[in-house]
């Protein structure tokens, strides 16, 4: 029997948006919607799914403050309300275990 077990750790950012809406006046983004900071290609963008987070390294972190204006409004309807920012470290484990067992070809 062999285990394996990663541990992988990284940061992930988000911030609460102001409501904002179509021409047509149907909502986009409801006020105070939760979305997390990523990169699209080499533009920062925000995405409402956590799945789609950036990433960040922990010597990233310091940086992250004094970039969120990068943010705004990529997408145009993501219109960040200041002082909302949050940043989580997460920490990631996983465990594989094999197991190998001969069995009988009677």
């Amino acid at each position: 029997m062999a285990i394996k077990v990663t541990t992988d750790s990284y940061h992930i950012a988000s911030v609460r948006c102001h409501q904002m809406k179509y021409g047509d006046g149907s909502v986009v983004i409801e006020d105070d919607s939760e979305v997390w900071l990523s990169v699209s290609g080499s533009h920062p963008t925000c995405h409402q799914s956590k799945s789609n987070a950036r990433r960040f390294r922990a010597d990233e972190v310091s940086g992250i403050k004094g970039r969120i204006a990068q943010w705004d409004g990529m997408p145009w309807y993501y219109r960040i309300k200041p002082g909302t920012l949050r940043i989580f470290k997460v920490t990631r484990k996983e465990t594989i275990e094999e197991t190998i067992e001969e069995i009988g070809l009677n």
